[in-house]
C-alpha cells in the first residue's frame, strides 16, 4: 500500500488508543496512488484556479482540469466514496482539499469567474454530488458553507445561486441525519 493510505496505518499502528476514532473509516482509496493523491490535487486544481494570471486561457484550464479529475469523477459514478460505498480516511483528506480551493477560495471569484467554475461541475457531477456528500457530515466543522448559505459555495445549483441573488439572502435549511450518532444536525 503506497500514499495516504500507507502513511495512515502506519500512524494508525503507531498509536493506537490515539486513532480510535478512525477505526472503521481506514477503508483503502480506490483511487490511483501515483499521480493523483491529495496534494496533487491541490496542485491541479490551484493552477486551474489561478487561470487567469497564468498562461493558459480560462477554456484550456477548464479541459485540463476535467481530464484530470477524471479518475476521481469515475470512481465516483461507481461508488459513492473514494474508499467505495462509505467514506474512508482519503475522502476525508481530500475533500479538504476541494472544500478549501472551491468552497473557501472560489467565492471570493467574481460572477464571470463563477461561471467558470460551476461549468466544471456541470461537467464533473459525480464531483460535486461527492463534496456535497461529505460536506454535509455532521462532523464537518465547515457544515454551515453546504446548510444554510449557497450563495457562499461554490457547488450550489444554479437555481440556489439565483435564489440567493434575488432574495439577497438565503433562508434554505436543511436537516442532516447523522447516520454515526443517530441525530439530526440542523
Amino acid at each position: 500500500v503506497v500514499g495516504v493510505d500507507n502513511i495512515l496505518a502506519t500512524a494508525m499502528q503507531m498509536y493506537p488508543i490515539h486513532s480510535v476514532p478512525y477505526r472503521g473509516n481506514d477503508r483503502a482509496s480506490k483511487l490511483p496512488a501515483n499521480s493523483f493523491s491529495p496534494c496533487e490535487n491541490l496542485e491541479n486544481i490551484l493552477l486551474f484556479l489561478n487561470h487567469v494570471t497564468g498562461p493558459k486561457k480560462k477554456e484550456e484550464a477548464l479541459k485540463s482540469l476535467v481530464t484530470y479529475l477524471k479518475p476521481l469523477e469515475m470512481r465516483l459514478q461507481l461508488d459513492e466514496y473514494c474508499c467505495g460505498q462509505s467514506p474512508g480516511v482519503d475522502d476525508f483528506v481530500r475533500f479538504s482539499v476541494f472544500m478549501f480551493c472551491f468552497d473557501m477560495i472560489a467565492p471570493m471569484a467574481s460572477a464571470k469567474e463563477l461561471q467558470l467554475h460551476m461549468d466544471l461541475f456541470a461537467a464533473c457531477p459525480n464531483i460535486r454530488k461527492w463534496m456535497l456528500r461529505v460536506g454535509s457530515r455532521y462532523s464537518n466543522p465547515y457544515l454551515p458553507i453546504y446548510n444554510s448559505q449557497p450563495e457562499n459555495n461554490a457547488f450550489a445549483s444554479t437555481d440556489e445561486l439565483a435564489f440567493s441573488t434575488k432574495t439577497g439572502r438565503s433562508t434554505r435549511t436543511s436537516t442532516v441525519p447523522d447516520p454515526n450518532l443517530g441525530q439530526s444536525h440542523r
